[in-house]
């Protein structure tokens, strides 16, 4: 799958090492990005490498479009998303009140599926 189209990036220094590439990233107490695990934070973006140590730098992507990894094969195109413990998209509950990372491009097929996404972070709704 190729995301072709207009993005922001954003250089950080990480708190630790992500684990993983294209994962939800948020920012930290001291300005440093992390992996999110869950929705309590506001989102930073999309954390496309994978920093090893807090002396690596993050690429994450602010706003346009990414790859995200999903945390469910429940999403459908245009839902919007938020972060599951892992720091992989999930669907927003209706009724939720959490941070909305952005918009499902496509609909994943399963667990830990890379899948299109429009970064738009948006304070907490619900």
């Amino acid at each position: 799958m190729a995301v072709q189209g207009e993005r922001m990036l954003k250089s950080y220094d990480v708190a630790a090492a992500t684990g993983s590439t294209y994962v939800i990233g948020y920012i930290s107490a001291n300005n440093t990005v992390a992996r999110a695990s869950g929705t309590g934070a506001f989102f930073a973006g999309i954390i496309e490498n994978a920093p090893t140590n807090s002396s690596d730098k993050a690429s994450v992507v602010v706003a346009g479009l990414s790859k995200v990894r999903a945390g469910t094969a429940a999403i459908l195109r245009g839902t919007p998303l938020t972060s599951d413990a892992n720091g992989h998209a999930i669907t927003l509950a209706a009724t939720a009140t959490s941070h909305v990372l952005g918009y499902a491009e496509e609909a994943p097929t399963g667990y830990g599926q890379l899948f299109a996404i429009r970064v738009n972070p948006q304070h907490a709704r619900g």
